[in-house]
């Protein structure tokens, strides 16, 4: 199956909502949405380093903090079965954040969730992290190494691809 992609503009200037998409309740991944951020009439410049995440409050209430790519100076949101699960209205937004760990966030969009006649497989609604899951599993990949030689002490990190970072 091919992928759908919605192509999103969003001016960085303007705070109020700027789009609504309509996505069927528990489409995922197999879709995705490409965000192309502007700085008034020209395009936001997305510095490497950069990350950015995916914030959602579903209509019952839970969240969604996912991961994002970022490609070619856009972000790409994989919809996941968590995004979809819920009818009714998404409000959304992305977060992009540097190695400073400076932070800025888009203008809000709303995904609009219209319900299948049913559903094979039903996904119940609940919050999702996947950004932060990633990133304690990250963690947990880690060996770190202490030792002390005089008044110097060195840390060594061991990656799971066995590169080391001190």
């Amino acid at each position: 199956m091919n992928s759908f992609t919605y192509n999103v503009v969003l001016d960085m200037h303007k705070s109020a909502s700027q789009t609504m998409l309509d996505v069927m309740r528990y489409d995922n991944t197999k879709r995705r949405i490409r965000f192309t951020l502007m700085d008034g009439d020209h395009a936001y410049t997305i510095t490497d380093g950069c990350s950015a995440v995916f914030r959602a409050v579903k209509p019952d209430d839970s969240i969604l903090y996912n991961d994002c790519d970022i490609d070619d100076n856009s972000i790409v949101y994989e919809i996941t079965s968590q995004t979809t699960s819920a009818i009714g209205y998404v409000e959304c937004e992305i977060t992009l954040y540097d190695n400073d760990l400076h932070v800025i966030t888009s203008p809000r969009f709303t995904l609009r969730i219209a319900d299948t006649l049913y559903s094979d497989d039903q996904v119940e609604s609940q919050d999702e992290f996947t950004a932060l899951t990633e990133a304690i599993s990250a963690v947990n990949n880690l060996d770190v190494d202490v030792s002390k030689e005089g008044d110097t002490t060195t840390v060594t990190v061991t990656h799971q691809d066995g590169s080391e970072s001190s």
